[in-house]
C-alpha cells in the first residue's frame, strides 16, 4: 500500500491502517476518489502497451487487479443514472462476498478448517471496513462524478 493510501487510512481513523486485501470495491473506490481529482482522471488511459485506466496502474491504489477493476465498475455504476446508490452498494457487497468465495470459507482455495475461517474473517473485516467508508464515499459523489462532465 502506498504512503498516500496509508495516510488516508490514518486520517479516516476507522480502526484499521490499511485496506483489507484484495480490496472491497467500496474501499478501493473511496481511495480512488481521494487519489484522483475526478472520474476522468481515474479512467484516463495510462499510455502503457496495455493501456490500463490510470487508477488500475497507480501504485497509490491498493488491491488485486480484479478488485481495482471492480472498484472502477462500482464508480461507473454510481455515475450512471441506471442504478441507485443502494443498488451499486449491493453489487459491491455481493462482489466482495463472492471474491475468492470468502463469505463461504474460500471454497477450493481453503485447504482446511483454519483456512476457511481465515477467508470468512477476511470477508467480515473487509465488509466492516467498507461499511464505515460508505457514508464518506456517498458524500464525495456530488462533486467527484460531475467535476469533468462539462469537458
Amino acid at each position: 500500500m502506498s504512503y498516500e493510501s496509508l495516510q488516508i487510512f490514518e486520517e479516516l481513523d476507522i480502526g484499521s491502517d490499511s485496506s483489507v486485501y484484495p480490496g472491497h470495491p467500496v474501499t478501493v473506490a473511496y481511495l480512488i476518489t481521494r487519489c484522483f481529482p475526478n472520474y476522468k482522471a481515474a479512467f484516463q488511459k495510462d499510455g502503457t502497451k496495455w493501456n490500463y485506466a490510470s487508477a488500475l496502474s497507480s501504485s497509490k491504489i491498493p488491491g488485486a487487479g480484479g478488485n481495482v477493476h471492480a472498484a472502477l465498475d462500482f464508480l461507473s455504476y454510481l455515475r450512471s443514472e441506471d442504478i441507485t446508490w443502494e443498488g451499486a452498494v449491493k453489487w459491491a457487497d455481493d462482489y466482495w462476498a463472492t471474491c475468492d468465495g470468502q463469505a463461504k470459507g474460500g471454497g477450493s482455495y481453503a485447504k482446511d478448517k483454519d483456512a476457511e475461517k481465515r477467508f470468512i474473517d477476511r470477508w467480515k473485516q473487509g465488509q466492516e471496513q467498507a461499511d464505515k467508508i460508505k457514508p464518506l464515499l456517498e458524500e464525495r459523489d456530488f462533486w467527484w462524478w460531475d467535476h469533468d462532465k462539462a469537458e
